[in-house]
Formats: C-alpha cells, structure tokens, sequence
C-alpha cells in the first residue's frame, strides 16, 4: 500500500479537501479522514493526460473529483489505463528541454562549419594540393571549356603578344615581391562566343581573356588592372578553395542527408550556390585589394580597375544579358568606391 497528497473536490460543491489517497494492494483507492469512501479501477471515469508538470485529476462515476500533482504516481496506479499516445507525449514532454538543446546545438555546429570550417579546410588543402595537381585541373578544365564554350582567337598575333607581355612583366613584379603560387602563370586568348567579354583564372595558373573583353576594353590600363586582379585569384588560390568548399559541402549534406540523391543534390546545390556567391564576394575584395597593390607597385593607376568594372556595370545595366564577367565578378557600388578610395592611399 501507498498513499498520494492532493485535493479532493465533491460532487456538490467547487471546494477542496486535503486528503490522502491510500492504494490498497488490490487496486483499489480509499479516502479517509472527513470523506470515508473506497473506489475500484471501474469506478474511474476519467484521468487527464499528464502535461509537464500541471496536477492531473482524476474523475469518479459519482463525480467526486481527486486532483494531486504527484504525476508519478498516478502513472504507476493507471498504467494498464493511460493510452501509449499520452504516455508519448510525456516522454516527449520530459525530453524537450533536451531536444530543444540538441537541434539549436546541430543548427550552431552546421553553421560553425558552414561558416568557418569549410574556408578553413578549404585554404589549408588548396596549400597542401601539389602544382602538379593543380596543373592537371587547369589542363582538364581547358579542354572543356574549349570544348563547350571557347573558341580559336581572332586577336592579331601581334596584339596578343603585346598584352602578354605586360602580363608577363606584371606576374614578374608580382614574384618579386614574393607573392606566392604564381610559378605556372599564362595567358590565353579566347574567342568567347556567347561567353562575351570574360577573363577568368584557372587553379594552377592559366589565365583567359577572351576577345570581346580585350575589345570592350577602352585601353590598355584597364585590361592590365582586370588581368592584376585575375593574378590575385590564383596567387590567393580561390579556385582550388571553391573546389574544395563545393567538395566539403557536398560531403557534409550527404552525411546530413544519409546518402539520399535527389533530395540531397538538390539541397546541396541551393546551398553551394549561396555559399561560394558569399564566399566570392569575400574573394573579389581580396584579389581587388591585390591587383591595386601589384599595380601601384608597377607605377600604374589601380583606378583603371574602378573604371572598367562602372562602364561593364552601367552596360549591364542597359541591356537583358550583362557582360559575363560581372556574373562571376560582381561590382556593387561599395566595391567600386572601395577601390578608388584604396587607390587613393
């Protein structure tokens, strides 16, 4: 036999008693003391679902009416009555706190890896990754390119040579001044097609100028300050590190969405767009802050750079398709500014 603290309500009357309930080993409940009166498990009518910590009642055939906060109890006398749902729901109940910690604690953790993690392994295996590595990707990635999307130049040979070897005399100076991963630079001239005016950098060095971006440049200055910052992406290694992040992002949705393709794919492919959009913006500031450094050491006028990204940006904004390169080059207002204002230092 046990006994269990609450109130009584009678059928008559809004008041309570304290009383004590005595569990006879028979299943059987009795009141004593000012309401004398003994109970069966049938003559129960209802019991209310346990909800935290709230006081359950429990209602008798006569409609007298025992309420007790002593939760455990009434869940070891009714255990044959209470439906598996409310036990569930305890459970849960006693879990939420918990649970609730756990979810915000994966949130933090995928975030902190999000954020942090993946630029960090990224940077470290771009340093780790060999230039033999490094070359191979820029020779595979050509070819597709070619492929797909480029064709033979029709630049005079003279015209060609002439802007390499600025750029040539410009990846020098850059060496020089011990920046490092640009042993394996060249440039290369593209037809871009439907590309348009691009130039782009490849991990191990390569970098291409299409026709339309020569042509669509006002002079020299500027395709020197586009081509500086292209120097820049691959001395910071920007692509070896998006590869990476995708790699990493990948990896950790499918960890996440154990293995599942479809859902899984798409997922990471919303979310890797979102972070290397983030992550180039961050890449774009950095190689800017490089090619005006690498020009001033050069003598040259770094706000070429501002100019030819404004002239791109106000054509884009004339027209349906804008020049490619500001797709992959984004120029907002404050990165104009900020490199006639770093120019100016």
């Amino acid at each position: 036999m046990y006994e269990i603290k609450g109130r009584l309500f009678s059928k008559i009357s809004s008041e309570s008693t304290d009383c004590v309930m005595q569990c006879l080993p028979d299943g059987s409940m009795e009141f004593g003391d000012a309401f004398d009166k003994v109970y069966t498990l049938a003559d129960v009518e209802n019991i209310t679902d346990r909800l935290g910590s709230i006081p359950r009642r429990i209602t008798f055939n006569d409609g007298v009416v025992f309420e007790t906060p002593d939760n455990d109890s009434i869940d070891a006398l009714f255990s044959n009555q209470i439906s598996w749902l409310a036990k569930l729901s305890d459970s849960l109940d006693q879990w939420r706190k918990p649970l609730i910690f756990l979810v915000v604690a994966t949130v933090l953790a995928i975030f902190i890896v999000f954020k942090y993690g993946l630029p960090v392994g990224a940077r470290i295996a771009a340093f780790l990754t060999p230039d033999i590595v490094a070359q191979t990707i820029d020779s595979s990635a050509l070819e597709t390119i070619d492929s797909i999307m480029l064709s033979q130049s029709n630049l005079p040979e003279e015209r060609q040579q002439a802007i390499t070897r600025e750029f040539e005399d410009l990846v020098s100076l850059a060496q020089r001044m011990n920046y490092p991963h640009l042993d394996n630079m060249q440039l290369l001239f593209r037809d871009g097609g439907s590309v348009g005016a691009n130039a782009f950098a490849l991990p191990g060095g390569t970098v291409i100028a299409t026709d339309q971006f020569i042509e669509l440049s006002e002079n020299d200055d500027e395709i020197i300050a586009v081509l500086a910052h292209e120097i820049g992406h691959v001395r910071h290694q920007h692509s070896l590190r998006q590869i990476y992040e995708a790699m990493g992002l990948y990896a950790m949705f499918t960890m996440i969405g154990g293995g599942g393709i479809d859902l899984s794919q798409e997922v990471v492919n919303q979310a890797a767009f979102v972070f290397q959009l983030n992550a180039s913006r961050d890449f774009e500031t950095e190689s800017d802050e490089f090619a005006i450094d690498l020009l001033k050491a050069g003598g040259r006028d770094p706000s070429y750079l501002a100019n030819i990204l404004r002239r791109l940006t106000k054509q884009c904004e004339d027209c349906e398709d804008g020049p490619e390169w500001l797709s992959t080059h984004p120029a907002p207002d404050g990165r104009i500014k900020a490199i006639i204002d770093k120019s100016r230092q």
